[in-house]
């Protein structure tokens, strides 16, 4: 099979992110070799790869799932296995297989691999198909009987694969676009009657034997009805002797096998020619290619009875012979190219004669079975290639298009149609045949509007037709098919080309030197340009105007320059291009001089040229940056004073300019910097003296010497040597203002007590903070500060000796730092994180006893609130852990402890509440009620567990209520009255149920029911009068 020009890829579509099949909910296994394995079955598709399926298999058996839809048809185009780690039955061979047909018959191998042994996923791409079932083929190791998986996975999508035709029209339809390029080759291309009778039933349905015989011989170019007649009757006698050599063999495989042997002792014994595709061919010199030789063993394999196909690579072709769902590769090519993944010495000797290698081992992903049409597509195919190659482009295009017409997903045929239109077009427009090249890019996109490069090339063809005629020095005419290009193509950005019409000539010129020849070819475009390529043209003599005046002053002198800007300038005034050309030449120039060093020359040529420059703020700024530029290079050199001095002579050029500012404060930096590291803080102060006094306006330049001291005292501080870096910062105070210098003192100080603070030296800390407040007794970082070290110095303290040592800390502290009011509550603070820290770890006894040890220094109610939350959490932590009785335990000692504590009391109280509701749904009502009275009496006049106790009674009554259980309801309130608070209390329940109960009467007025109950309710509570009134109106509505 000749090389393609375009190969076709395949693989995972990139449109949308494809899915698993075998987890969709219509997935189901539809059969299996293995059927008593169902759930080891199940194991191989549910997601998880930690569980292994291990199921019976062998290698002649090996294991087969078939998989359905539920009808439905998807399109698989990869299979995922993951093997389990260290299995030692883990399968060596995957397959898939697909099916439109049925679950038992027309099934198609897509791929098949060895896997490798190890635990993460492999995955296999191929075309993509459509199936309606699904077998995934599993070969167990040699010699054993069981093969395992921990994972299978079949990639894909659901409906219909997506079509590899990418034309808009028909294969049909695509003939009649096609006969518009017969004027561009004299060449009447007709599809004959017998070639369209073929395609009609191709696309019907598959072939028969006949009909693919037929179809062969026409695709090889036998179109005259007899000649054809003629070679089917010699192949109706191979047909013949094929039978009776065949005869003695009994299986398919045996069938197949003895057929390629006797083929290539007779018909094809002439030997592998690389072009020969042609069936005629054969029967006329004997030769073969793979395409041929595979069309021939299949005709005779049909009529065999055999079950034969075709697998289709981009640059191979050879048989498949199928006996139910095994299969067996055929490499016509080859005598013993039956089944040759058997036999290594029929490999060799097949890539030996043809150049390729054997399948199994090249483009697996892009294996594609076809069968009789799509065989015979493949000839055509080839014919495409070869006129391809040769550059008959129609003939090559009718050829693709015939081969699409048996076989409209044969992706190569696609792609070389595709590739042909766009080589063709590109070669005629080189060739300058420029209206032909539109004829075959037209006729390209009418048959594919969408692709890439025709349109690309649409665009191409008119951009060099335009440009040739520029070149021609056609100006007329180049705008006139670029007009002709803008209609055509409206987005094809032809109307912006318009201006190349006199810039490409103008542009020639101007790297020729020919300046006045360059301007002279751009300037007629003025007159025939609007719009944006006018614009276009405007903005071209700006770049002309930079070019020629650097050319002139490199050549002539800046005199010369400036003078033939000014020219320019006058002859197109508004055009601010050219303005820009002409100010950024006396940029150049006055950079150029400054670069130089001859910075007042720059300063004189930007003021003797400022006409030319845009606008006053051009002018300052280029005069800025010399300025600046200036100084800088003599800060560069050490000269600190002359920098100083062309700062000055700036301020006086442009008073208040912000450049300047910030620039002399970096001088001031950089100046004392220096003068420091010579000569210490006097040398810097004289310099800060100086600069004060050259630039009286300027803020923050005192600082600068500041600067320099703090470098060595945050060194010192760094390295540890404390009194050190306070005496430097003694020695140079002159550089520093005061508020600058207080902070440096407080950051020195600060840094050296944190640091002892970290050691543990907490007195030492105390004595640094000492000596910080005697220099600035008001500062309240200060204050903070001792404020922390008094509260992590108490804590420490705490943790070692408890409250005696807390309290000693805090009697040292009271004593340094007697003006510090926060150091007072340091000691309080310890105690309070000591006591949360040991709640929080479940030490309840020993937070009771800290505070017991500690609230000498607690403030306040605050011991109180440390006692409440060691009791509280104690009893929680019994109630999360249903020790119920603890708890209650726990809060009888705390009440004891505290029987005023109210937040005690509320928390006893909702701790009834939820001991009751566990009891109740863990062992019942009766049970929830001994709680609660046995709280009541463990609690006598607690109000909060008596309101506990009243709510679990009023939820019960009112519950039955709700439920209509209106006599239920007053009968646990009789069993359960000791539980509210007072016959008050239990009144109001009963009424509340008797009205209810009554109501219900009401409401189907059923008013003697509802007196009888009003009468029972009066009977209990003689005095209610709610019953009397509603009793009464009952009477009353009864009467009427």
């Amino acid at each position: 099979m000749a090389a393609i020009l375009l190969e076709a890829r395949a693989g995972f579509a990139v449109d949308e992110e494809p899915l698993n099949l075998l987890r969709l909910t219509s997935a189901k296994v539809e059969s299996t070799t293995s059927p008593a394995d169902v759930t080891a079955i199940a194991r191989l598709t549910d997601g998880d790869a930690k569980t292994v399926a291990e199921i019976d298999a062998t290698e002649a058996t090996p294991l087969d799932v078939t998989f359905t839809f539920g009808g439905g048809v998807v399109a698989p185009e990869g299979i995922r296995v993951t093997l389990p780690e260290g299995s030692g039955s883990a399968a060596v061979r995957v397959e898939i297989l697909v099916s439109t047909a049925s679950a038992h018959a027309g099934f198609r191998s897509l791929r098949t691999d060895p896997l490798a042994a190890e635990g993460k996923p492999q995955t296999f791409e191929f075309p993509t198909t459509a199936a309606r079932w699904i077998i995934v083929r599993l070969a167990p190791q040699p010699g054993a009987r069981k093969v395992a998986a921990a994972e299978v996975e079949v990639i894909g999508r659901e409906g219909e694969p997506k079509s590899h035709y990418a034309f808009a029209e028909s294969p049909a339809k695509a003939f009649d676009v096609l006969t518009r390029l017969e004027k561009t080759t004299s060449l009447k291309l007709a599809v004959s009657d017998d070639e369209k009778a073929m395609f009609a039933k191709a696309k019907a349905g598959r072939l028969t034997p006949v009909e693919f015989a037929e179809a062969a011989l026409l695709a090889s170019g036998v179109v005259d009805a007899g000649k054809r007649k003629e070679y089917l009757k010699r192949l109706d006698a191979l047909e013949q002797q094929a039978r009776a050599a065949v005869a003695n063999t009994r299986t398919p495989a045996a069938k197949g096998e003895a057929l390629l042997e006797w083929l290539h002792k007779g018909p094809i014994s002439k030997g592998y020619v690389a072009r020969q595709t042609g069936l005629s061919v054969i029967f006329d010199t004997g030769t073969f290619n793979c395409v041929s030789s595979a069309v021939l063993y299949n005709v005779l394999t049909l009529r065999l009875g055999l079950d034969v196909r075709a697998i289709e690579v981009p640059d191979h072709a050879f048989s498949i012979l199928y006996d139910g769902t095994r299969h067996m590769d055929v490499e016509t090519t080859n005598a013993k190219g039956f089944n040759p993944a058997r036999d290594k010495a029929a490999i060799a000797k097949f890539e030996q004669m043809t150049g390729f290698r054997y399948i199994p081992d090249a483009h697996r992903d892009q294996r594609r079975e076809v069968e009789e049409a799509g065989l015979a597509a493949i000839i055509y195919y080839n014919q495409g290639v070869l006129l391809s190659e040769a550059k008959r482009y129609h003939e090559a295009l009718v050829a693709n298009f015939r081969a699409m017409s048996l076989d409209p997903e044969f992706g190569s045929a696609v792609k070389n149609a595709l590739a042909v239109l766009a080589n063709w077009g590109a070669e005629l427009s080189r060739d300058g045949k420029f209206q032909e090249a539109l004829e075959v890019v037209t006729t390209g996109l009418a048959l594919a509007p969408k692709d890439a490069a025709l349109v690309n090339n649409h665009s191409a063809v008119w951009s060099q037709w335009a440009l040739s005629a520029v070149d021609a020095g056609k100006p007329s005419e180049a705008l006139a098919i670029l007009e002709r290009a803008a209609a055509a193509v409206p987005s094809g950005g032809f109307e912006g080309m318009q201006s190349l019409v006199y810039i490409r000539p103008a542009d020639i010129r101007m790297r020729e030197g020919r300046w006045e020849d360059a301007l002279a070819a751009a300037v007629p475009g003025f007159e025939a340009l609007a719009g944006e390529p006018r614009k276009e043209l405007e903005k071209w003599l700006g770049y002309f105007g930079q070019e020629w005046s650097a050319a002139l002053a490199k050549k002539e002198g800046e005199a010369r320059a400036l003078g033939a800007l000014r020219g320019f300038v006058a002859r197109f005034p508004g055009n601010e291009h050219v303005t820009s050309a002409a100010d950024s030449h006396v940029r150049r120039m006055a950079f150029g001089l400054a670069d130089a060093g001859k910075f007042e020359e720059a300063l004189a040529a930007i003021q003797g040229a400022k006409d030319l420059m845009k606008d006053t703020a051009g002018v300052r700024e280029a005069s800025l940056y010399v300025y600046d530029d200036w100084a800088k290079r003599h800060m560069k050199d050490g000269r600190w004073e002359m920098a100083a001095d062309v700062y000055v002579k700036g301020f006086a050029a442009y008073p208040g300019e912000g450049l300047f500012k910030g620039n002399v404060a970096y001088l001031a930096q950089e100046w004392t910097k220096a003068a420091y590291a010579k000569g210490g803080a006097n040398a810097a102060a004289e310099v800060m003296k100086l600069m004060a006094e050259r630039f009286p306006g300027l803020t923050g330049l005192s600082k600068s010497g500041g600067n320099e001291l703090q470098r060595p005292v945050n060194a010192r501080v760094e390295e540890g040597k404390y009194e050190e870096a306070l005496a430097a910062l003694e020695k140079g105070r002159q550089l520093l203002e005061d508020s600058d210098a207080e902070q440096t003192y407080l950051y020195v100080y600060d840094f050296w007590a944190r640091k002892r603070m970290e050691a543990g030296a907490w007195e030492e800390a105390a004595d640094v903070y000492l000596k910080a407040l005697a220099r600035y007794p008001d500062a309240g970082m200060l204050k903070q500060n001792v404020a922390y070290l008094g509260q992590e110095w108490t804590k420490a303290a705490y943790t070692k000796g408890g409250a005696p040592a807390a309290a000693a800390v805090a009697k040292v502290l009271a004593a340094k730092f007697p003006g510090v009011e926060s150091i007072g509550k340091s000691g309080g603070q310890g105690v309070a994180r000591v006591v949360h820290d040991l709640i929080g770890n479940g030490k309840f006894e020993a937070a009771l006893a800290a505070v017991d040890q500690g609230k000498e220094f607690l403030p306040g109610n605050e011991a109180q609130e440390l006692y409440f939350a060691a009791y509280d959490g104690w009893a929680k932590r019994y109630m999360q852990d249903g020790q119920w009785e603890k708890a209650a335990d726990v809060y009888e000692a705390g009440l004891g402890r505290f029987p005023a504590m109210e937040k005690l009391h509320g928390n006893i109280g909702w701790f009834a509440q939820e001991w009751a509701k566990e009891v109740a749904a863990g062992q019942g009502p009766d049970k929830a009620v001994e709680v609660l009275r046995a709280l009541k009496q463990r609690f006598p006049g607690l109000q909060n567990v008596a309101r506990s106790s009243k709510n679990y009674l009023n939820n019960n009554v009112n519950a039955l209520v709700r439920d209509n259980k209106h006599e239920e309801a007053l009968a646990v309130l009789e069993r359960l009255k000791d539980l509210a608070e007072g016959e008050a209390d239990v009144e109001r329940l009963a009424v509340f149920a008797y009205d209810r109960w009554a109501r219900r009467f009401i409401e189907k007025k059923d008013w003697d029911g509802a007196i009888a109950i009003y009468d029972e309710g009066l009977a209990r509570y003689p005095d209610q009068r709610l019953f009397e009134q509603n009793k009464a109106y009952c009477i009353e509505q009864k009467s009427r």
